[in-house]
């Protein structure tokens, strides 16, 4: 039985890393996950000498994003991928036990106190460093994670800004940035880009935001400006800066979907072969090809490269959306239906998730069902102008389950 030991961190000796010890000493062979080990300290006591600890990517954080940690710790260990060991037991009271095993596999979690400034004792932190725009800050991204988006909008927004030193550029592009991004999850764009517009005065080249921008400039529709930011962004991307290998993914994601959005086909095929070649195990990548594939109706191909990218990426709710389009493209509706829903779960309102299910319960016959869901659809407020295109389609298959359901009032209505 193959066994792995998993923890939030090892930076000094405590309780928590005296129970990580004595699971070492049950299993002496089980390596031991972790965010950050600071090896040279820990040597120096009795029982991990020998242990095999590994970090990844947190290990070697810039001080810059520290401050970002809790938030990366929670994205770190959920996609931690120890799918190979039979038992996972985790000694966590922070985010090491979000850690996933694999299918038919077991996880054990030995339970620390939770993270106080996180939850019950929050609030006496903040009133006790009443003027630190950074107890604010985190609560707010840690709520942004849970997808409390109007929450994490509102605790961000109680920052006094009149506070903070006008000299203080760090703190005024963090709290603006973080606007911007949970503005723009509630999809709030207009007011989304406003704040993006001020962390760029700060910084005109942060790749980072132009990348962001770019997305709300492709979600409206404008995607000729949208191409020349993420272009901008892929030019001024800094890797000391931000050092892990999925974020220029990320770049790269938002160009494929505006490269989708202009129909440049072939341009978007070449820069994902391209990126499939520096990076085979790019979740994104392996995406996009299997929607541009199915887009060319080479549908078998596109279902192994969506199924290697949830291998990857197990709990994208975008990757369920573009599994279950080719399942439905390959009649298999059934099965597409359980991948519309997998992706609604997530966000219950995204019009191409409903409208494509609409389409699958259409082919079952469900007409009843599938006018409801079209109904539902086209009323949609949050519908964006990249996804304008399927409306009347949505109205078509409305109409026509009105007259397969013998409603013709409805229909002439």
């Amino acid at each position: 039985m193959k066994v792995a030991i998993v923890c939030d961190w090892i930076l000094g000796i405590g309780g928590a890393e005296r129970v990580v010890l004595e699971l070492h000493r049950l299993y002496p062979d089980a390596p031991i996950y972790t965010s950050q080990y600071d090896a040279k300290k820990m040597t120096l006591y009795e029982g991990f000498q020998d242990a095999d600890v590994r970090t990844g990517w947190l290990q070697n954080l810039p001080g810059a994003l520290k401050k970002f940690l809790p938030v990366l710790r929670a994205w770190y260990f959920s996609r931690l991928d120890l799918s190979e060991y039979d038992l996972i037991l985790s000694a966590s009271g922070a985010e090491a036990k979000a850690v996933r095993p694999g299918k038919g596999k077991v996880h054990i979690c030995y339970l620390h106190a939770p993270t106080h400034y996180y939850w019950s004792k929050y609030e006496e932190y903040v009133k006790k460093y009443p003027d630190d725009y950074k107890w604010f800050n985190d609560k707010s991204l840690i709520l942004h994670e849970k997808k409390q988006y109007q929450s994490a909008f509102d605790v961000i927004s109680s920052i006094d800004i009149s506070k903070i030193p006008s000299t203080n550029t760090w703190a005024l592009w963090t709290i603006e940035g973080n606007k911007c991004l949970f503005l723009s999850s509630l999809k709030r764009l207009d007011e989304a880009e406003k704040h993006c517009d001020a962390v760029l005065s700060i910084n005109p080249n942060d790749s980072q935001w132009l990348q962001l921008k770019s997305i709300i400039f492709d979600t409206r529709g404008r995607y000729w400006e949208a191409l020349d930011l993420v272009n901008k962004a892929i030019a001024n991307y800094n890797s000391s800066e931000y050092p892990f290998f999925w974020w220029i993914d990320l770049y790269y994601n938002a160009k494929w979907l505006i490269l989708f959005h202009l129909w440049k086909l072939d341009e978007w095929l070449e820069f994902l072969n391209k990126t499939l070649e520096q990076n085979p195990e790019n979740a994104y990548a392996n995406s996009n090809k299997a929607l541009i594939l199915t887009k060319q109706w080479k549908h078998e191909d596109a279902l192994i490269f969506i199924n290697k990218a949830l291998e990857i990426e197990r709990n994208e709710w975008a990757m369920f959306q573009v599994k279950g389009f080719i399942l439905s493209n390959l009649n298999k509706h059934s099965e597409a239906i359980e991948y519309y829903d997998k992706a609604l779960a997530f966000d219950p309102n995204d019009f191409v998730a409903n409208y494509t299910k609409a389409l699958s319960l259409f082919a079952l016959e469900r007409y009843q069902e599938s006018y409801d869901l079209s109904l539902k659809a086209s009323k949609l407020t949050t519908i964006q102008a990249s996804e304008k295109e399927y409306i009347n389609e949505s109205i078509w298959i409305m109409c026509f389950t009105l007259v397969l359901l013998e409603k013709y009032k409805d229909w002439l209505v």
